[in-house]
């Protein structure tokens, strides 16, 4: 009983410790993206919104764009 509660008490402290670094946020001033080849230009897309409007890729521009293809099959 005495073995189990101090592998219990270990993983604890492990646990916290594990917490205490995955929540350390490291600012976007020191993220380096590497590209290893000359990034291709994206072809020209256009899809519709849940709304209906047409949105363009080329619309999106030096902005972040995730395209997210889900399918179900």
């Amino acid at each position: 009983m005495l073995k189990f509660r101090k592998i219990l008490i270990l993983l604890g402290i492990v646990f916290i410790i594990g917490l205490a670094w995955g929540g350390a946020q490291v600012p976007a001033e020191q993220i380096i993206f590497h590209s290893y080849s000359k990034p291709l230009a994206l072809p020209e897309i256009a899809l519709e919104d849940l709304d209906g409007k047409t949105v363009s890729i080329q619309e999106q521009q030096g902005k972040v764009i995730l395209l997210n293809f889900w399918a179900t099959w």
